[in-house]
């Protein structure tokens, strides 16, 4: 089947009503728990096919040699139809697809509508909205959207002694029903704007059960955007870096070191290329002993998908610090995500002594995965 027999296939307009009147165009792939809309589009929906985004055309009373016409009303609307077409001589009695052109299709509300032979259609209420939320990142060559600020947090210090308030400070384009969801380690803490929040900045807890259950460590706040009709701004936001000093762990380990992070603990995939990432874990003879063994822990979140778990082992022995490879398809998997990577001292009694952890950022595209 072809992409467009397909969307007719699942379109619910191939089940026909009684009476044009009840029936109304179908929008394959939009939105459907939209504010005051039956529908929305996004940028990807109403820009994705070179050849128009499609809609389809209930049976509902359509015969070969009929005239049809499909409309959208609005402010900046004409009383002209969009497009229009004559029911071939083929018609076998399904659904018709057509497509519009982006230039036709308006931003905001709008009500769309066809007509057979003067007879119109149920209306279908859009709500289009094609610009990313936080606007265009100036400077897209590099880490974060440059528009859309770091987090400030309040108390300064996480210490897990009390909640911490992380506040997001307005951008561009904000609007109700924008979605903030802010990275704290492993979790994803999210906010959805309120009519009275547009213009102002919005506020997000870190609960001292989600401090208690990551420990201490190094982890670099950001948030990402989303609009309500799923357009997401092109970038996460500047990070804040933040060292979490949770008084439950102090007694942990300290935390290993990835190699060839900057300061913002990202590792470029361009300058990774084909290499191994270099984890060190300092094993000095005061905490150390010989036949003590270092368990690595790497918890990767890719951009999407799955988590990617990857452990490895070394026996301390007489170094004063151990060196683990990750493999660079291991790296590859986590292109645009982030990974937890901590370790545990394995004593020969069998005691386990878990360190504080480093959050890390994989920064660019997957190049190839072995």
């Amino acid at each position: 089947m072809s992409i467009d027999e397909l969307l007719v296939e699942n379109s619910p307009a191939r089940f026909a009503t009684s009476t044009v009147g009840e029936s109304r165009i179908d929008i394959p792939a939009a939105l459907t728990v939209i504010d005051g809309a039956d529908v929305g589009i996004n940028r990807a929906l109403a820009r994705g096919n070179i050849n128009g985004m499609a809609i389809v055309i209930p049976p509902t009373k359509v015969f070969v040699g009929d005239r049809v016409e499909v409309f959208i009303r609005s402010p900046a609307s004409s009383v002209l139809p969009i497009t229009w077409f004559t029911v071939p001589s083929d018609y076998n009695g399904r659904p018709l697809l057509r497509r519009i052109q982006v230039n036709d299709i308006p931003e905001g509300f709008s009500t769309w509508f066809y007509r057979i032979n003067r007879v119109e259609s149920g209306p279908l209420k859009v709500f289009v909205k094609t610009e990313l939320p936080g606007g265009i990142d100036p400077q897209p060559e590099y880490p974060g959207h440059r528009l859309l600020r770091r987090p400030v947090i309040n108390p300064p210090v996480i210490d897990g002694t009390e909640d911490v308030t992380v506040t997001v400070l307005p951008w561009q384009g904000m609007r109700h029903n924008d979605t903030v969801t802010l990275q704290y380690v492993g979790w994803r803490i999210e906010h959805r704007v309120l009519k009275s929040e547009i213009g102002r900045s919005v506020e997000l807890t870190i609960s001292k059960e989600m401090i208690e259950a990551d420990g201490s460590g190094q982890a670099l706040l950001q948030y990402w955007i989303a609009d309500e009709v799923g357009n997401m701004a092109s970038d996460h936001s500047i990070g804040l870096m933040v060292d979490i000093q949770d008084a439950n762990h102090a007694h942990r380990l300290p935390a290993p070191h990835v190699c060839g992070t900057d300061q913002d603990n990202a590792i470029y995939m361009t300058a990774l290329g084909a290499n191994s990432v270099s984890v060190k874990v300092a094993t000095p003879a005061s905490v150390f002993a010989d036949a003590d063994v270092v368990e690595l822990n790497w918890r990767g979140e890719p951009r999407a998908g799955l988590i990617q778990l990857h452990t490895d082992s070394l026996t301390v022995g007489s170094q004063e610090a151990l060196t683990f490879e990750v493999p660079n398809a291991v790296a590859q998997r986590l292109a645009g995500g982030f990974a937890n990577v901590a370790y545990t001292q394995v004593t020969a009694s069998g005691e386990r002594r878990v360190s504080k952890y480093v959050q890390l950022f994989m920064v660019g595209n997957t190049r190839r995965i072995d």
